[in-house]
């Protein structure tokens, strides 16, 4: 569908260029009376405005229903880290390593240590580090 709207709103923002490119050469026309020349850019005037609104109104349609999907994909991968996250934490006791949530969650370690830094501010969890430096978020149980 979404293919369909942007075919139609090209073609019809093309027809109402192409008009307008008409007027303009029609406009510069030494031959055209001032009357023939007003009458012929008020007919293709006519012709076009309708296909350039339709042909906006397509696009802004599109755009906008592009953003509400992003809007919802993102709402999706939140829910689906945070629900990672508790899995983690209620599995472990409430300890979780930024190597295992990025494992689990498939993120690169900086995303995943930044997504748990964000959780450990929102849920107050402590920190713990390992003996090879790894950061334990021990989340309240």
């Amino acid at each position: 569908m979404g293919l369909v709207k942007k075919i139609v709103a090209w073609g019809c923002l093309s027809w109402a260029a192409l008009l307008v490119i008409f007027m303009v050469v029609i406009a510069f026309d030494p031959e055209e009376s001032p009357q023939e020349k007003r009458e012929i850019g008020l007919g293709l005037l006519i012709l076009g405005a309708p296909p350039a609104v339709v042909g906006v109104g397509l696009l802004a349609n599109l755009r906008s229903n592009n953003q509400k999907r992003l809007e919802e994909q993102q709402e999706a991968q939140e829910e689906r880290l945070r629900r990672i996250v508790y899995e983690l934490a209620a599995a472990n006791q409430g300890q979780v390593t930024s190597f295992r949530f990025a494992q689990v969650a498939q993120l690169p370690a900086a995303e995943a240590k930044a997504y748990l830094d964000q959780c450990a501010q929102d849920f107050g969890a402590a920190y713990d580090f390992t003996d090879t430096g790894e950061i334990i978020y021990r989340f309240p149980t």
